[in-house]
């Protein structure tokens, strides 16, 4: 697996949770990738809403991003509409 914290900005990064290709099982077939927003509302995001949920879509051989994106209280003001999930889509095709 490929595990790696990716920086989207200040606040906001990514940690993926990557499977190897395998040579015996789905040869030369992408994976479909989920991106898990842990919830909270952006008031905070939930440890137990992240890994374990990418780990579950891992075990059903999906990659699994988990987006921490920007929350209250690391910025004031978050907008209302939030562009890390637009930043962290940019930067896992550029990687995949």
């Amino acid at each position: 697996m490929i595990n790696e914290r990716i920086k989207i900005n200040d606040t906001a990064y990514m940690d993926t949770y990557l499977l190897h290709n395998s040579k015996e099982y789905n040869v030369g077939k992408k994976r479909p990738l989920v991106i898990v927003c842990p919830g909270g509302g952006y008031a905070f995001t939930s440890d137990r809403e992240a890994e374990p949920i990418a780990l579950k879509f891992n075990s059903i051989g999906m990659h699994a991003v988990v987006l921490w994106y920007t929350v209250y209280d690391q910025v004031k003001n978050v907008p209302k509409k939030c562009s890390c999930g637009g930043g962290s889509m940019r930067k896992i095709r550029k990687r995949t």
